[in-house]
């Protein structure tokens, strides 16, 4: 018989709480130096795309070791470090960050020669050093990265005020007189003078300028009447005699064809 398959009432609890940054006592449990971890944290934080191993004297439990060293980081960094307890051979599609082995290990010289690779190697009686880090770890504070925040060495760039143009000041157009005031308007009086018109012979006189922007189409027709002996004269006598012998040709063939 194949028992009922049936949904659960409730779904999977998960844990919920938060981990606070602590001694490392698996550490000093296992004979080590509490600031070992703190390094060890340090370098996660530094190469966030590199492998870490961490070489031990012997064969240990290296979870609670684990355990220490995520307590340390940021909460942040945490999820994404990956990690492994003991030294196995991975696929290399397969990125470990923090990767345990034992001293002595096949092929550890090999994987510690790789490019990229950084490794802190953890001596049993022997304590770490005096770096932020590791005083982190023997105190329980979070560690931070080592590196330097890169100042961005983009400039802006400095916009000078712009001059302020002179607005031209506008003309009021003439008003229309009412009716009223061409009553009282004596015409004895005397006009005010006429301005005297524009006269076109005057641009024809005027001396040609160097800016097109300044010409008047007459006068460009001026100007181009002026250059024609010049663009003239600057083609080769060997060109004019090709264009005439080829237009000669040209008039001798279509001569023939009519005629045939």
């Amino acid at each position: 018989t194949v028992p009922a398959i049936e949904e659960r009432a409730n779904g999977p609890q998960l844990p919920v709480g938060d981990v606070s940054p602590r001694r490392a006592s698996a550490w000093e449990a296992a004979g080590f130096d509490p600031g070992w971890a703190g390094i060890v944290a340090r370098t996660l934080l530094d190469a966030r795309d590199s492998v870490c191993y961490v070489v031990l004297p012997s064969e240990l439990d290296t979870l609670p070791l684990v355990c220490d060293v995520l307590a340390l980081l940021p909460v942040d960094r945490r999820w994404l470090t990956t990690f492994s307890t003991r030294w196995q051979r991975m696929p290399a599609s397969a990125r470990c960050q923090l990767r345990f082995v034992r001293t002595g290990a096949s092929g550890l010289q090999t994987l510690l020669r790789e490019p990229g690779v950084r490794h802190v190697v953890v001596e049993q009686g022997k304590a770490a050093d005096s770096s932020d880090a590791a005083q982190a770890a023997r105190e329980g504070k979070t560690v931070e990265t080592s590196l330097k925040q890169v100042t961005s060495a983009r400039t802006h760039p400095a916009f000078a005020p712009t001059a302020q143009i002179a607005e031209t000041p506008r003309k009021e157009p003439p008003r229309l007189r009412p009716s009223s005031a061409w009553e009282d308007h004596d015409p004895d009086a005397e006009e005010p003078s006429p301005q005297p018109a524009f006269d076109v012979s005057d641009a024809f006189d005027a001396p040609l300028t160097s800016s097109p922007t300044q010409l008047t189409p007459s006068r460009r027709l001026r100007s181009i009447d002026r250059a024609s002996p010049s663009l003239l004269a600057s083609i080769p006598p060997v060109a004019i005699l090709l264009f005439a012998y080829s237009a000669i040709a040209l008039v001798i063939a279509a001569t023939l064809f009519i005629l045939s």
